[in-house]
């Protein structure tokens, strides 16, 4: 029987290191692709967390005092009107500023979220009231202090998304 010669033990490490350089030419792009690929999703995510939370925390800010204004507005014609008993009447300029921040509001809110929605009806109601001068079922305080609480529930809603984008990893 005739044996099979061995390699010279001095061809094996060449073998060797050329196997591993292969592989390291095949595997090697591969790994840094998958790894850069991963950097830019984290540098994306990250310049995303920069830009939209100050845009969100800005929409919160000008919506709020959107909102302070409508409803402070409102409350001090009201209050006029009870102290001077129905005789103050709003200027045409008042009514169009009133209109106006209305429909700023209206813009702000998402029109899909029942928080929104309820909002924008508090704040008819208000405008109604206000308009017909006459509140015989005491409603205008009741819409008013509505339109307030859900103005504040929004508002917390939208800090708690900023929060959470912000401690996302």
């Amino acid at each position: 029987m005739t044996s099979c010669p061995s390699p010279p033990s001095n061809l094996v490490l060449p073998i060797f290191s050329l196997i591993v350089a292969a592989l390291a030419v095949f595997f090697g792009p591969l790994i840094t692709l998958k790894m850069s690929e991963r950097q830019i999703e984290l540098s994306r995510r990250i310049a995303s967390k920069q830009i939209v939370a100050p845009m969100r925390q800005a929409w919160i800010n000008t919506f709020r005092e959107k909102l302070a204004e409508l409803t402070g507005s409102t409350f001090h014609y009201w209050n006029m009107r009870s102290v001077v008993r129905g005789t103050v009447e709003l200027s045409d300029e008042e009514q169009m500023r009133l209109i106006q921040i209305e429909h700023e509001i209206e813009l702000f809110i998402n029109p899909t979220e029942r928080d929104h929605t309820e909002l924008m009806e508090a704040l008819r109601k208000v405008l109604g009231l206000l308009e017909r001068g006459t509140d015989d079922r005491g409603e205008f305080n009741a819409a008013l202090h509505k339109a307030r609480m859900l103005g504040q529930k929004i508002f917390k809603t939208e800090w708690n998304r900023i929060k959470d984008d912000i401690e996302k990893p």
